[in-house]
């Protein structure tokens, strides 16, 4: 005879098996794009882990590790939180995909200010992570310093590519709070959060969003627009690292780059045709 708590325990793995079995089909008939973006993200850091880690020098492929905050970074921080996001939208949990999203962006964004911020020449990334310019991080707060080290790359360019970067954090990073504000335009602010999403969907659909009664929740026709605002910001992600791993590379000759300027090659033609 089954225990009360192994009672609880098999009605909560099946009630998600459900909703996992549902949501993918729901997603495969209404939104198979975000679906798709979503593993994309997930396989462009997997091409950057082999470029970063691919050496026959043992000796050199610690020494690189020890030295550049990259690598904890992509390895133990940005990959297991982008490869989440394709669990978590399976289960419906469209806020939790937003803090993977912003975590593992502003996680690259820290490694390559703390990489090639010249002051840190000398010092491994443990060391690093002790500073207070690295503990006290945001990539609004490094902006500065960004804007610096991607004009060595980008030239007269470089705003460009770090407001490409500036907006999709700012975008991921509204939908972690319950209030927030994003910009419009050079002078516009307008009210964002997650409150804020959900009133939006129960005025035009009538219901709030499935994130807005529980997670792992079934999906419904009133999170399409949700899941597909989410494509669009999982692909800013994309672009967002690929820079991001492309200005870090620019001076590194001990990585084989191919990999990495093609992801760049791409997220230069939607930055520089918006």
């Amino acid at each position: 005879m089954m225990s009360d708590t192994a009672k609880i325990r098999k009605s909560l793995v099946n009630y998600l098996s459900e909703v996992v079995h549902y949501n993918i089909e729901f997603l495969v008939d209404n939104c198979r794009e975000v679906v798709d973006e979503c593993f994309n993200l997930s396989n462009d850091l997997i091409d950057y882990l082999f470029c970063l880690t691919q050496t026959s020098n043992v000796a050199k492929g610690v020494e690189v590790y020890l030295r550049y905050m990259m690598y904890p970074m992509i390895i133990h921080v940005a990959y297991p939180c982008v490869s989440y996001s394709v669990f978590a939208l399976f289960q419906g949990a469209i806020p939790q995909i937003y803090y993977s999203l912003r975590t593992a962006l502003e996680a690259i964004g820290i490694a390559v200010f703390a990489d090639e911020e010249s002051g840190f020449n000398n010092a491994d990334w443990v060391t690093k992570i002790e500073m207070d310019s690295v503990k006290h991080a945001s990539l609004f707060k490094l902006r500065g310093s960004l804007h610096k080290i991607f004009e060595q790359v980008f030239k007269d360019k470089a705003q460009l590519y770090l407001d490409a970067i500036l907006n999709t954090y700012e975008s991921l990073s509204a939908w972690l709070h319950p209030t927030a504000r994003i910009r419009i335009g050079k002078n516009r602010e307008v009210a964002a959060g997650l409150l804020k999403a959900i009133v939006l969907t129960i005025i035009e659909k009538g219901r709030p969003p499935s994130y807005g009664f529980q997670v792992p929740m079934r999906y419904s026709k009133a999170d399409i627009e949700d899941l597909k605002h989410l494509q669009a910001n999982i692909k800013w992600t994309r672009n967002s690292l690929a820079i991001l791993l492309f200005t870090w590379a620019y001076t590194k000759d001990f990585i084989n780059k191919e990999i990495i300027v093609k992801h760049f090659e791409q997220a230069r033609n939607d930055v520089e045709n918006l």
